[in-house]
């Protein structure tokens, strides 16, 4: 069943989570793709720049330093604009999968970002909030 979601915010009170899924939440809020993304075009740069491999030492500091200044712009960004994501029409509204079939349009769940499921859906309800009036 594909829900429509009014909000994905997270509990006020969360309960202790799983370190694999804090972890998880943590390495999604630096947005590796975007990282990946990057660093792919550094590498290609730097061979352009340097008119030859520069060493392995530099290619290696240079990625990780990139990795890390981008994955901190990246949680910056996310911290910055959490407010503007329910106004946004883009991430105000998210098709999600729910396997209990327990949700209703306008309940407030919390989600959890899977692998693609179909073409629009990339969501799973972890669990419902607030149920709407």
């Amino acid at each position: 069943m594909t829900t429509t979601v009014v909000s994905a915010t997270p509990p006020s009170a969360p309960g202790r989570r799983p370190l694999g899924q804090l972890l998880r939440a943590y390495v999604a809020l630096t947005k590796p793709r975007i990282i990946e993304l990057l660093l792919v075009t550094t590498v290609p740069a730097m061979i352009l720049a340097r008119r030859g491999m520069p060493s392995w030492w530099l290619v290696a500091a240079t990625l990780i330093g990139g990795t890390f200044a981008a994955g901190s712009a990246n949680t910056i960004n996310c911290f910055v604009d959490r407010d503007i994501d329910q106004v946004m029409r883009r991430t105000s509204r998210l098709k999600a999968h729910d396997e209990q079939n327990e949700c209703g349009i306008g309940d407030r769940v919390l989600l959890m970002e899977t692998r693609p499921l179909s073409a629009t859906k990339r969501w799973r309800v972890v669990q419902v909030l607030e149920k709407a009036k």
